[in-house]
């Protein structure tokens, strides 16, 4: 007889199915039956461990954007390319780890069906941006980086930028590597807003 797995690891195979399903065949196709033949169990088997399927997209909703979302490297606060570089590497490292959690993060559908999952996005998007501006202002004090750059602008570019990168390496069927991307843009980004020398750093050259 098999051995019955410990209810937080068959919790984390049940989000991981949804996640699957729903980056596959949409949201939509998320049921619990669904959720049930992709783990070969039966759906009343699913509901010892959730009491609705709403219970599993909001446990999916909280493992994808507390988990794989990455804020800066308080270790490397004293570098901004660095610290830029550092964010950019880890969030795409999750990413190449986890492909089918970036489908939660533009399935509009999802945001719509279920405004607690859109809540949860909304909460981890405004700590991102929020720290970002903190790093950008101690870089300004740190006399590191330009004083009429807006801190809130950059950050709102920054996570721009980051996100359509993801999307161009979704939309090209995740083909080659994102994480390769993380020091050219993090370098882009810091020449455009370091101070180099007591110089502006596009002035320098």
């Amino acid at each position: 007889m098999a051995q019955r797995k410990k209810s937080g690891e068959r919790q984390k195979e049940i989000i991981l199915a949804a996640v699957k399903i729903i980056d596959k065949d949409g949201i939509h196709a998320l049921t619990l039956q669904s959720i049930a033949n992709e783990l070969g169990i039966s759906d009343v088997a699913l509901l010892r461990h959730f009491r609705s399927k709403e219970e599993i997209v909001e446990a999916l909703a909280q493992k994808v954007f507390f988990t794989t979302v990455i804020t800066e490297d308080p270790s490397t606060n004293h570098d901004l390319e660095a610290s830029i570089e550092s964010l950019f590497r880890r969030q795409f490292s999750e990413f190449e780890a986890w492909p089918e959690a970036t489908s939660i993060f533009f399935h509009e559908e999802i945001f719509r069906e279920y405004p607690s999952v859109r809540e949860w996005f909304l909460v981890r998007r405004t700590e991102r941006h929020r720290r970002l501006v903190r790093m950008v202002k101690a870089g300004q004090t740190a006399g590191k980086v330009r004083n009429d750059l807006d801190a809130d602008i950059f950050a709102t570019v920054l996570m721009g930028s980051m996100r359509m990168a993801v999307m161009e390496w979704r939309e090209s069927g995740r083909n080659g590597s994102l994480v390769e991307k993380a020091a050219p843009m993090a370098d882009m980004m810091a020449r455009a807003i370091e101070i180099k020398n007591g110089r502006l750093e596009n002035e320098s050259n």
